[in-house]
């Protein structure tokens, strides 16, 4: 069949996956690499957001992007309009597919039911999972009908696949979910929270240096390595937040939260900023 030869996919820097051999093999972080080598060959990386790299990686035997719109671990970055657009154009102008990872930034998370909403673009295959069960562990993997013919029966299988319990799961998170009253409400949460934050850190220039993401996925980025802050601010302040690359910190709230809760995230935050000793620089 036409691209059957074609096997490599072109992945981006910083980037989070999972922890499956493939997943592993699709990031460039060493850290994840350490102990589970070699890895599978067929992954080309390229500079987040940067539309030209991705050009260039394109070959005769490239099969795919595989993008997160919003990268999680690797700081809260979201990825340019410019750029996945860009990567829709590339991929049809080819013929290889987009594939999207919005594992950490879809089910409303980012205000959207899921982010690629927001760049006005439709990937051909997606994947979905964390918020999708509300804490009960369930993924999906999405895809047109192009994109998916090459899944007929017998290709692929999975022990605990479209189990009940997981869709019922699903279905509750859904009914919640998936609606436009309550993705406003994200939305706007989301933006009291974000302006909260960026009048909060201009008491701080030392330890912060701005706000970004969208919705409720939110990074707080600090002048320096956040692990001892996060740390910080969960051992003396009850306060739990998540280290992420870039010298940034997840601000990820349930997506229902409401005033008291802001208030009260901010009062922590506010008092664990000024108890903070920075860590002296060797």
């Amino acid at each position: 069949s036409q691209g059957s030869d074609r096997f490599e996919i072109i992945t981006f820097k910083n980037a989070f996956h999972g922890r499956t051999m493939a997943t592993i093999s699709a990031s460039n972080q060493e850290k994840m690499h350490k102990s589970f080598l070699p890895l599978l060959e067929g992954f080309k990386y390229v500079d987040f957001d940067d539309l030209e790299g991705a050009k260039a990686a394109v070959g005769p035997k490239t099969a795919a992007f595989l993008v997160e719109p919003i990268q999680g671990e690797g700081g809260v970055r979201p990825a340019s309009d410019a750029f996945m657009q860009g990567l829709r154009a590339l991929a049809d102008e080819h013929g290889i597919m987009l594939i999207l990872d919005e594992v950490q930034c879809g089910v409303a998370r980012s205000g959207t039911l899921y982010a690629y909403e927001q760049y006005g673009i439709i990937p051909d295959i997606m994947a979905t999972a964390k918020g999708l069960g509300g804490g009960f562990p369930v993924g999906a993997c999405l895809a047109t009908e192009e994109a998916a013919r090459g899944m007929v029966v017998g290709t692929h299988g999975s022990t605990y696949g479209g189990n009940p319990f997981a869709m019922a799961a699903c279905q509750a998170v859904w009914d919640v979910v998936a609606n436009e009253e309550f993705l406003a409400q994200v939305r706007s949460t989301g933006e009291k929270l974000r302006s909260t934050l960026e009048q909060f850190i201009g008491n701080y220039p030392d330890l912060f240096t701005g706000v970004r993401g969208k919705g409720l996925m939110l990074g707080v980025m600090m002048t320096h390595e956040t692990r001892a802050f996060v740390a910080h601010l969960r051992d003396n302040h009850g306060l739990l937040l998540v280290a992420a690359g870039d010298n940034t910190f997840r601000v990820l709230p349930p997506l229902n939260i409401g005033d008291a809760e802001i208030q009260t995230f901010m009062e922590k935050l506010s008092a664990g900023a000024a108890s903070y000793q920075m860590p002296q620089a060797a």
